[in-house]
């Protein structure tokens, strides 16, 4: 079970097309809502699937945070089970793993833009996960996503 907080183009809205996908309609906590959201992939028009929901349910097992890093603070209480960071900015990581005691980035490299409900992707990238979330990025992949494992996200200093 999946929740997303934020539904921006490329960490929201984006990762929503790929879990539906891949079978699964996320819960998601969103600031704004639109009656209807779309995604134009690949020469074709979708409907995104998502559950709007004001809490993530206890049962989410990754909560997926795909707001921008000055929002991190304002979602903290929102974050169920295992937080996946997927943001613009940095120390949202950092400050999920400090606040919740755990916390893993991601790196996402599509090219999206957005026009409130509706997304277009204009540039094909990857989603990289660290091996330690392999759920997320198995499921991601089953659902179209370009999906790379690595060990350790973290830069590496030098």
């Amino acid at each position: 079970m999946f929740g997303i907080i934020g539904l921006g183009g490329v960490g929201g809205m984006l990762l929503a097309h790929f879990l539906n996908n891949a079978g699964y309609v996320p819960y998601v906590v969103t600031r704004t809502r639109y009656g209807r959201y779309l995604i134009k992939f690949g020469g074709g028009e979708y409907e995104i699937r998502v559950r709007l929901v004001d809490k993530l349910p206890s049962d989410v097992k990754y909560t997926l945070i795909a707001v921008k890093a000055y929002d991190t603070e304002s979602i903290i209480d929102k974050v169920v089970n295992t937080p996946v960071v997927f943001q613009n900015g940095i120390g949202g990581v950092e400050l999920i793993r400090d606040r919740l005691g755990v916390g893993y980035g991601a790196v996402i490299t599509y090219g999206v833009t957005r026009s409130e409900g509706t997304v277009e992707v204009r540039g094909v990238g990857e989603v990289i996960l660290p091996s330690s979330v392999g759920e997320v990025a198995d499921t991601l992949k089953a659902g179209g996503a370009n999906v790379r494992v690595v060990n350790d996200i973290e830069p590496t200093g030098g």
